[in-house]
């Protein structure tokens, strides 16, 4: 999830998602708008940007074709294509050589490619969950 995305109730809240990690704020109808202005000004807010409108899109197919994606997951947590290269040449490296790779090992070796990443136990899991679907790297992550 990108940080500053918005989520608005049916109650006067609002839920701001930093870097995953949500602050909920109750707020009266009149302050609505001017703490949602403050808050704007002081993170990086993206609101319905054109390429986090195509990937919910992209999510929502997936999610109904029952599509289980690599590719989808690495775009939904953000890797660059650096990142993602790195990523996938150790993987590769892990797989060919029959070396095995526990999920502790990966995990440790995924915040070193992305040390920003907030829940890597999440991504983790989603990662070996569409491995499985694609019938890639099957010797690794079985633990």
């Amino acid at each position: 999830m990108n940080p500053g995305f918005l989520c608005f109730t049916a109650t006067d809240t609002i839920i701001i998602i930093e870097t995953g990690i949500a602050v909920i704020l109750a707020l009266s109808s009149n302050k609505v708008g001017e703490l949602l202005m403050e808050k704007a000004e002081k993170m990086d807010l993206r609101l319905f940007t054109r390429e986090d409108m195509l990937l919910s899109v992209i999510n929502q197919l997936a999610e109904k074709a029952a599509l289980a994606s690599t590719e989808l997951v690495l775009l939904n947590w953000d890797f660059s294509a650096k990142e993602t290269q790195k990523l996938m040449k150790f993987l590769m490296k892990k797989q060919l050589t029959k070396a095995g790779l526990s999920k502790r090992d990966f995990r440790k070796k995924v915040k070193k490619i992305k040390p920003d990443i907030v829940s890597v136990k999440v991504f983790t899991n989603q990662l070996k969950v569409a491995f499985d679907a694609e019938g890639r790297f099957p010797d690794l992550l079985n633990d």
